[in-house]
């Protein structure tokens, strides 16, 4: 009765341990460790070579790639985290991957790298202040570059945003006729938090066969938070209908 107790138990501790080594193992930890140590590495690169060659952009990205590029396939308790794991690994691939303009088209390589940069920065700071990631302080001067980036980007997409929203209050309307002469007006209200220098609305007058018959142009300075203004031009032509691009420039 004993063997069978004993063989009984063996069994189970088996099964129990056959258990443990089915469960799926997550690596949020192991991650972190090594995005921070990708960095690191990626830092310390910046003071022993310059990025003036794609060989040396290479370096640079590989630095944090070669830490982190597994947990594309792993598996993380976390999904949120996940998310933003495999969004930064593939924003270095991003940066990776324009350094085949770095000798043949260096303005579309250098769109392309900053453009990465730009959203890599969110996500270091993401990581950095939602994981309370802590760094020596000799690496104080990059995490500070990043925090400012960071925020810049953040101001500029708000910005961004704000002017779709007076994008969408802009209804152009025919205030005055005059001979040949048909003139539109649209009043508009700076709804954003910012002083323009100068706000343009560029215009395409547009036919009903969609073919563009008329530019013009219209544009207020010094525009400020909660102010009004005017927006108008004249025309002489008959067209069906328009359509503008904003250009702007802060302070």
């Amino acid at each position: 009765m004993k063997k069978y107790v004993a063989g009984f138990l063996i069994l189970c501790c088996c099964f129990m341990l056959f258990g443990c080594n089915a469960e799926e193992k997550t690596y949020d930890q192991k991650f972190l460790k090594d995005f921070k140590q990708g960095l690191m590495n990626r830092w310390n690169l910046s003071d022993e070579i310059i990025f003036d060659s794609k060989a040396n952009g290479e370096q640079f990205v590989n630095a944090e790639l070669d830490q982190i590029e597994k947990y594309l396939t792993k598996k993380f308790e976390d999904t949120e985290l996940q998310e933003k794991a495999i969004g930064y690994i593939n924003l270095l691939k991003k940066q990776k991957d324009s350094l085949k303009y770095y000798d043949v088209d260096y303005i579309k390589h250098n769109e392309l790298w900053n453009e990465a940069l730009s959203d890599r920065s969110k996500y270091i700071m993401d990581f950095i202040n939602e994981y309370d990631l802590k760094f020596p302080d000799k690496y104080k001067e990059f995490v500070d570059e990043f925090t400012v980036r960071a925020e810049t980007v953040q101001e500029n997409e708000n910005l961004k945003n704000q002017i779709e929203e007076i994008k969408k209050t802009i209804q152009f309307e025919k205030a005055e006729q005059s001979y040949d002469y048909s003139y539109y007006e649209a009043i508009v209200e700076n709804t954003t938090d910012k002083t323009f220098e100068y706000f343009a609305l560029e215009i395409n007058l547009i036919d009903s066969n969609d073919v563009i018959i008329e530019s013009t142009y219209t544009s207020v300075d010094n525009w400020a938070p909660g102010q009004k203004t005017k927006f108008e031009f004249s025309t002489d032509v008959q067209f069906e209908k328009y359509e503008y691009e904003i250009d702007y420039y802060i302070q």
